[in-house]
């Protein structure tokens, strides 16, 4: 099989992470004896303590922990966006309480204390909005 030099550099960065399986480090070193100009450009990369070939000219530099921290960043999220949903239809049906007494319903807070349910629907609008906040952000990140 005749191997090109474009598939050859499509593999270098499977190469240099050591992603690459035997065989296919096997043949991309065969190749890279017999082409001296792409066997000097993959050793200058392998001297570099980062590839940046790999992170598009960056060097990357993540915590150890990097993962950890992103779970918890989600988890957080996530559960502030079930407090937001929580606490935004409590206060959007706060106002609708009632009770039974002598025999018929009575509303407890539109009619007796309305500025109390105008209070509540401005906090339950609040969170309303806080969870669509909550969700856009999980939205954009795939969650």
């Amino acid at each position: 099989m005749n191997v090109s030099r474009n598939v050859i550099h499509d593999l270098v960065p499977l190469y240099l992470a050591d992603e690459a399986s035997a065989d296919t480090r096997a043949l991309i070193e065969e190749f890279l004896a017999a082409d001296p100009e792409l066997a000097g450009e993959v050793a200058r990369l392998q001297s570099s303590s980062t590839n940046p070939t790999l992170t598009g000219g960056n060097v990357m530099s993540l915590p150890q922990d990097h993962e950890t921290q992103t779970l918890a960043r989600t988890r957080s999220e996530l559960a502030h966006r079930s407090w937001n949903l929580g606490l935004a239809i409590a206060f959007t049906v706060f106002p609708f309480s009632f009770i039974f007494a002598n025999g018929h319903m009575q509303w407890m807070l539109i009619r007796d204390v309305p500025s109390a349910a105008m209070a509540s629907w401005a906090a339950a609008a609040g969170f309303w909005v806080g969870f669509a906040i909550h969700n856009r952000r999980l939205r954009a990140s795939g969650l």
